[in-house]
Order: C-alpha cells, then structure tokens, then sequence
C-alpha cells in the first residue's frame, strides 16, 4: 500500500503497468448484472467500536446508520444448484466509515465448488471482488454528499471465512488471549506480526486491494492499526470476529506515479 501505481501493478498476477481498478462508476455494478435491495441495518452491536473512532450520536441515529445495500448477482446461465453470490454493505460517510455486513463472493464460490478462478461458473462477471464492490458502493454513497468526505476506517464485521478465524484464533493464542474480548478489543499497529498476518487473511487483503487499487478516488491511503474485537451480540452463539481497520493517509513520494 506503500508502493506507487506502478510498482504494486507489477506485484499483480500478472504484472500490470498498473494497479488502478478498471472499475470506477457506481454504474458498472447494474451493468454487470448485480441488482441492489435496500436492507435494514442494526448497527448498535458495533456502538460501542463506531462512537470510539468518532461517529457522533446525531449520526448514531439518523436514517442512515440504520441502512445497508445488498448487491446481488443473478444470472441464467449460472447453474442452479450453484448459489448466487451477493455482498451487502453500509456506509456512515459523515465519519468515514465502510462496513461488510456479509458477503458471499463469486471467488468463493469457486472455492466452494473447488473451481478454478479461470473456471468459474458461466455467466459470473468480470466485477468478481469484495474490494471493487465496496468501493463501489462507498462512491455511490459519497457522490451523493454535499461536502468532501474521507474514508478513514472499514470494518469487517463477524466474519466466518474459515482461513479468517484460524489466523485471528493463532494471534489470539500469540498473546495468551483465550477469549476475544469485546471493545475495545485488542489493537496492533501494523508494523507488527499480528497486524501483518491479519492484513493477510481473505478479509485483511481484500482491505488493501481496496486501497491500492483506487488510490485515483480514494487518494493514497494505508492501514495504520488493526484491531479485533467481538460484537456484544446474543444471537451470536458463534463469537464470530470483527476486524477494524484504521486508515491514515500516505505523504506522496517524489517516485510516486
């Protein structure tokens, strides 16, 4: 995330001269076959995280804390017996904050259905990623704003990936922690392991796609902490894990593209 555009480019498989997104229109996501339905959100199981990194209790309580977007893919040539994937994420723009409620991506799918990556089910679309969804929801959220707004924190919250939980329950054990605690959890800049091995997770990397890939938009922007924590939430007999990740911006390089 330190990189400039064309070196972290040539870190992609395959090496591109850069790693800009192709996808950059909030228009793109109807135009790739995702259809969006308006969810209702319940964010007060993360109160205690989003008042702490500064959200405002007039936000807390507006209309649009309490909304979220699920983007979901459907198309006929995609087999039935194959779920369809879908991402649903919220926005509090006034603070800054991104959060992924749940999703269920086409890439994994194919890991479910031991597919290759090039062999995914016909029908499935080029905009594939959680990163490229994400930003494009946060842009069609902030466009709508009347002032600059900054993305400053993102927030995966109770996450099930399985590769997710193993690496958060291996940091859990690194420091002799046998409960994930609540907020304020437990926080690692990222210049240490912890941070790094979960910037490295499915969800951790999806973070840093997110950012390099859209410097463009989003300005050059990396992760500064982690912290993980666990949702005060009864339904959730599972613990599942949250991860917050506080974003700071980058001074520019005189090598910077």
């Amino acid at each position: 995330m330190l990189l400039g555009d064309r070196d972290a480019g040539q870190l992609q498989a395959p090496p591109q001269d850069s790693a800009e997104s192709v996808f950059s229109d909030p228009a793109e996501l109807a135009a790739s076959g995702y259809t969006m339905q308006n969810k209702t959100f319940n964010p007060h199981y993360l109160h205690c995280a989003l008042r702490a990194i500064g959200v405002t209790e007039e936000e807390l309580d507006g209309e649009s804390s309490k909304r979220a977007t699920q983007y979901l893919y459907e198309s006929e040539e995609t087999p039935l017996e194959i779920m369809s994937p879908y991402f649903v994420v919220a926005a509090l723009p006034l603070s800054g904050i991104l959060i992924a409620i749940s999703n269920y991506s086409p890439m994994a799918v194919a890991t479910l259905e031991e597919l290759a990556p090039e062999s995914l089910p016909p029908g499935f679309p080029r905009l594939r990623h959680w990163s490229d969804i994400a930003f494009l929801h946060w842009q069609s959220i902030t466009l709508q704003e009347t002032h600059s707004t900054q993305l400053n924190h993102i927030i995966r919250s109770s996450i099930q990936n399985h590769q997710t939980l193993s690496i958060v329950n291996k940091v859990l054990e690194r420091n002799n922690v046998e409960t994930l605690p609540e907020w304020p959890g437990i926080t690692f800049d990222i210049n240490t392991e912890q941070a790094h091995a979960l910037l490295g997770t499915p969800n951790g990397s999806g973070i840093a796609f997110l950012l390099f890939q859209h410097k463009q938009q989003l300005g050059h922007k990396t992760v500064e902490k982690v912290t993980m924590f666990y949702e005060n939430n009864p339904s959730d007999l599972h613990r599942w894990p949250s991860l917050l990740f506080h974003l700071k911006d980058v001074c520019p390089l005189a090598s910077e593209d």
